[in-house]
């Protein structure tokens, strides 16, 4: 059986789809350009979860994140017992 979505779900998980799909691509022609777009996402998440806290816009990026290095932060706690200590990426919805 299928699981019913939202049509903004369905946005944000196409945007994520997309976008880890540019750079997976990208980073064929230009090495490291994984980690700097990470790293640029990790620093917009911050900022929006210190302004706005705008669940849709850091949902859509933790998606992203987690397509594009394959690490989902979800999985962490039930993998391993506990987020490693210093670790500040925290994925809406697990706050």
């Amino acid at each position: 059986m299928t699981k019913k979505t939202t049509e903004l779900d369905n946005v944000k998980k196409a945007t994520a789809i997309m976008f880890a799909a540019l750079v997976k691509s990208l980073e064929d022609t230009a090495p490291g350009l994984k980690e700097g777009f990470v790293a640029n996402l990790d620093t917009a998440y911050t900022k929006i979860r210190e302004d706005s806290d705008d669940l849709n816009a850091l949902e859509t990026i933790s998606w992203t994140r987690s397509m594009i290095t394959g690490f989902d932060i979800e999985s962490w706690p039930r993998l391993f017992g506990q987020r490693p200590a210093g670790f500040k990426w925290i994925p809406a919805g697990l706050c």
